[in-house]
């Protein structure tokens, strides 16, 4: 067994940094124990000297690895790392979980992050000073006014779209799902840009990196926005903040950072780091969160979104928590139709009060 290097003194300038964090448990050594993992699951890179331990506190350590596994953004290779890591085969237990992951800006050179990104996505809807409202419905009597965004839900999910959807995108923007079909994706794009429609989400749960890094490319191509969503599906032995910071390197616009069911504090720290982890252009460390520092560099912002339920009351407590570059996520399968409608125009009002006193003026508009 090859033994891993740990090196307290070294600083990581151009590595990938992971923060790895091993269940608590007495009378074991913290250092000893992930490297046995480390050394069983990448072992050939420990050979080579690719892999570093340099610092630890508590029942976590930070790993630093060679940023080689990212030439030419190749994000599957770092995704093949961090599976192995985690493996059940080697840690049948879950007793660690990879929490945060940081990449040099040497390294964000091979990423060209979301090509509209926030500002893009505001110019488009030409709305600037409050959150964005998106709704899942295939219903097309729902007054669409009152929504920016019209989400498909990949459950259900056609393979042949209607024209109806012209009539559709003309009053708000329309997403259409291609999860269900990535093996046609290119085809299906350019199917739907010939409709009108403004863009496409993704179930990342259900397709391929390898895929990802593509999509980014074929939505400039064809002039989509990219919507990412399953990022809370993928289980608990990868952080899903690593999850939403890959994805915005490579270059989804707007990215579903989960449920807000409640405005709990605890739900809503979480949320505004991973929101903060989609808009901000740097993040300092904080290690009692868990939490690395990040430099994005010229990677542009992306527009967090967040499942939230139809309380029009939670509406003003919104902008003070997760600030106005937020896409609210609505749907309508929990309620009937009038209901849906009149909710809306509460939260229509609510967001139009917001906007009065975010104020107009170019000067007092959100900063992108």
């Amino acid at each position: 067994m090859c033994p891993i290097i740990v090196d307290l003194d070294y600083y990581p300038e151009k590595d990938i940094v992971l923060l790895l964090r091993l269940k608590s448990r007495r009378n074991i050594n913290i250092i000893e124990s992930i490297a046995e993992i480390l050394t069983h699951s990448i072992g050939i890179l420990c050979k080579h000297g690719y892999v570093k331990i340099f610092e630890i506190y508590g029942n976590s350590v930070k790993v630093a690895i060679d940023s080689v596994l990212i030439e030419h953004g190749n994000i599957a290779r770092l995704m093949s790392v961090l599976n192995r890591v985690v493996s059940t085969v080697i840690d049948p237990a879950g007793n660690i979980r990879i929490e945060d992951i940081s990449i040099p800006p040497s390294g964000l050179e091979y990423f060209k992050g979301p090509f509209n990104g926030v500002e893009g996505v505001r110019k488009i809807l030409s709305v600037f000073d409050r959150p964005l409202i998106a709704l899942k419905s295939y219903d097309t009597t729902i007054e669409l006014n009152l929504v920016d965004i019209l989400l498909e839900d990949s459950l259900l999910s056609r393979e042949r779209f209607s024209t109806e959807f012209k009539r559709i995108v003309s009053r708000t923007l329309y997403i259409a799902d291609l999860s269900a079909l990535w093996n046609n994706m290119e085809r299906s794009m350019r199917y739907l840009q010939d409709l009108g429609v403004g863009g496409i989400a993704v179930d990342i749960s259900c397709i391929g990196w390898p895929f990802l890094s593509r999509l980014r490319e074929l939505a400039e191509e064809f002039n989509l926005l990219l919507y990412a969503y399953g990022s809370h599906w993928m289980g608990n032995r990868i952080s899903e903040r690593v999850y939403i910071y890959l994805l915005r390197l490579m270059g989804f616009d707007l990215i579903n950072i989960g449920p807000l069911m409640s405005l709990s504090s605890y739900r809503l720290t979480q949320l505004r780091y991973l929101a903060d982890i989609c808009r901000r252009t740097s993040l300092r460390e904080r290690p009692s969160a868990r939490m690395l520092s990040k430099n994005f560099s010229n990677i542009k912002p992306a527009m967090p979104a967040v499942d939230y339920k139809l309380d029009p009351n939670l509406m003003s407590k919104i902008p003070r928590f997760l600030e106005q570059d937020v896409v609210l996520v609505l749907n309508e399968a929990v309620v009937s139709l009038e209901e849906i409608n009149e909710k809306l125009r509460a939260i229509k009002l609510a967001l139009e009060i917001i906007e009065e006193h975010s104020g107009s003026s170019s000067s007092k508009r959100v900063s992108l």
